[in-house]
């Protein structure tokens, strides 16, 4: 019985590294990469255009716009982004957010999140 507390907290540690890692989800031919609750916050002219669609069809216009790196949506608004660096998302109960692979350096890994709120 000296065993079930390490063996918890093993167990435990394990469950909450799994939970916590975002792992991106593919589209559009898997040329895409997506994930919910997340959004890339803008910082210094990253935000390249912003396009009235449905949130689904926002890595298709992300997609669609060579210069687009990023993405971030909400409900009927997409905001493309640029940066050609890894960029860390942060979490967003009413956004999603993805990437297209090549066009920078993120990272596709599962990865734990930041946990900044916006």
């Amino acid at each position: 019985m000296k065993f079930l507390p390490s063996i918890f907290l093993m167990v435990s540690t394990i469950f909450m590294v799994n939970v916590s890692a975002r792992v991106w989800d593919y589209m559009e031919g898997n040329q895409v990469r997506w994930s919910p609750y997340c959004s890339f916050p803008s910082s210094g002219g990253s935000d390249i255009a912003v396009v009235s669609v449905p949130s689904y069809r926002c890595g298709r216009e992300c997609l669609n716009n060579w210069g687009c790196t990023h993405f971030t949506a909400r409900r009927s608004t997409c905001t493309l982004k640029r940066n050609e660096d890894s960029w860390t998302e942060v979490f967003s109960a009413t956004e999603e957010c993805g990437f297209i692979p090549g066009r920078s350096n993120q990272s596709i890994e599962p990865r734990k999140p930041s946990t900044d709120k916006k």
